[in-house]
């Protein structure tokens, strides 16, 4: 059936009653996604305004499952490389409909006194699923609109917090190139206009904006290079090392001309010697797509996965992890948006965000009500 088209100026007002302006191209994109492909997701979402047991008791009434409550001590190196232990009270919930998920403070502390201290400050909790298909992915947005309801808080100016979709990669364990759908992705999504309208789509407050970021110059250039067909080897090298080293002396130049063991050198120093930093999160962590889990589930044992491991901030998974949208607590519609941009990279053309400029009314709603 044909979908009747509403006039582009009523969407506008339409969507200025929502917290955050939708932009019509991406809400185009997002309306022809069907939620019946075969992709799976692990779904990420921090809030404030509950504690990690009012949380987990909501999940539990809306998902079922057994609830514990689990005791961990955290083990891991700080920003300055020290080896650090310090508890943490978790909840699992098992079996539920979804199947296990964990509910956690989330500060990203190093130690007690700072848990305790970053907690006093934030009252982050984070919710983490196991792999969901979408049918299971759109059942956890349900539940999380109760979480709303109940007192959820999401993304404001001053609440850093995120809905985070991390899309599973199929296929081998390693194949020999990197899919060329993911190069495609990459290209389409950091194209100067796509990437300007999608930013101001997920109209990023300033607190977050810091923690989003796009590749390096040089990694870019390589990734807009229609002839650029990397195995994964040369992949791993250039986004973990020739990257980071980038990042670290700030020239692009020297990062993809210098010979590669002194490179590695480089990089391996600055993590070990200096734990943390800037650089290494820019380059490993703070992402808009962030592609370090997928690496280090290719590389596992290459010295750099090594380090990165056992800080226990990293570990490897074949997904790749979308980092930008805010928690607005509407998953199916940021799922429909991430998921559609995976679509379309799957598609010859490329992708011309500006293109897309008409939107259904259907679409309107499913953003607004996020059911």
């Amino acid at each position: 059936m044909t979908k009747r088209l509403f006039p582009l100026t009523l969407v506008f007002l339409w969507l200025s009653a929502s917290a955050h302006a939708k932009h019509p191209s991406v809400l185009k994109l997002a309306e022809d996604y069907d939620f019946h492909q075969k992709e799976v997701v692990g779904i990420e979402v921090e809030l404030t305004g509950l504690q990690p047991r009012e949380v987990a008791d909501i999940l539990v009434q809306r998902l079922h499952g057994q609830l514990n409550e689990v005791e961990v001590w955290e083990e891991g190196e700080d920003t300055q490389g020290r080896h650090v232990r310090f508890k943490v009270l978790k909840y699992e919930i098992k079996n539920s409909l979804i199947g296990n998920i964990e509910v956690k403070p989330e500060d990203n502390s190093f130690d007690e006194a700072s848990f305790m201290e970053s907690r006093g400050i934030t009252h982050t909790v984070e919710i983490v699923s196991s792999p969901l298909d979408e049918g299971e992915a759109l059942r956890l947005g349900r539940a999380l609109w109760v979480v709303k309801q109940k007192g959820g808080v999401g993304t404001h100016e001053n609440n850093a917090v995120s809905l985070q979709v991390n899309v599973q990669i199929v296929g081998e364990r390693r194949p020999k190139k990197v899919p060329r759908y993911l190069l495609k992705l990459l290209r389409d999504y950091y194209e100067a206009d796509n990437y300007n309208l999608l930013m101001g789509h997920f109209d990023l407050p300033e607190i977050r904006k810091t923690y989003i970021g796009k590749p390096s110059t040089g990694l870019l250039q390589k990734i807009n290079d229609p002839l650029y067909r990397p195995t994964i080897r040369r992949f791993y090298d250039d986004v973990m090392y020739r990257q980071t080293y980038e990042f670290i002396t700030k020239d692009p130049l020297k990062a993809q001309t210098l010979p590669l063991p002194e490179i590695k050198t480089t990089v391996l120093n600055e993590l070990t010697e200096k734990g943390l930093t800037e650089s290494i999160l820019r380059s490993f962590k703070w992402n808009d797509i962030k592609l370090t889990a997928l690496l280090i589930y290719w590389f596992p044992n290459d010295p750099l996965s090594q380090k990165l491991i056992q800080t226990t901030w990293f570990r490897g998974y074949p997904a790749i992890e979308f980092r930008a949208p805010n928690n607005d607590f509407r998953l199916k519609a940021t799922m429909g948006e991430i998921l559609s941009l995976i679509k379309a990279a799957r598609a010859t053309e490329p992708l011309r965000l500006r293109a897309l400029t008409t939107v259904a009314p259907s679409s309107c709603e499913s953003q607004l009500s996020g059911l």
